[in-house]
């Protein structure tokens, strides 16, 4: 499983993840910021992304093959929900993500890729 973290400067400039639990296989990517362009540039391998304040629009979503899930760590939608219906893309939703210091959002979002990959393995 390809996971991209696709704007983590939003959480902190220097956010740090803990390592997932996971004992299956997985590549993890976490870029500080992007755009449309460069989301659809260096995340067309991806099966999972990460967004926090990262609007991800139809074009966008129609660049991005592999992609099945998405995780947006905020309190408002981020994601085309049509565009996401359209393609069987989950989107999760990390319920009070703004109360959160940098440390704690980052566990959360961790621990959801945790669930997630136990999940659908």
């Amino acid at each position: 499983m390809n996971i991209v973290v696709v704007d983590y400067a939003n959480i902190h400039p220097d956010a740090e993840f803990p390592w997932l639990k996971t004992s299956k296989e997985y590549r993890w990517s976490q870029h500080p910021a992007h755009g449309p362009a460069e989301m659809v540039e260096d995340c067309w391998r991806a099966h999972v992304l990460v967004t926090v304040a990262t609007s991800i629009d139809a074009d966008t979503l129609a660049g991005l093959p592999k992609l099945a899930y998405v995780i947006e760590a905020s309190e408002r939608a981020l994601v085309d929900r049509a565009a996401a219906v359209a393609r069987d893309i989950e989107i999760l939703s990390l319920a009070g993500a703004a109360t959160l210091s940098p440390e704690a959002l980052c566990q959360k979002i961790v621990d959801e890729l945790d669930a997630l990959i136990e999940r659908v393995g």
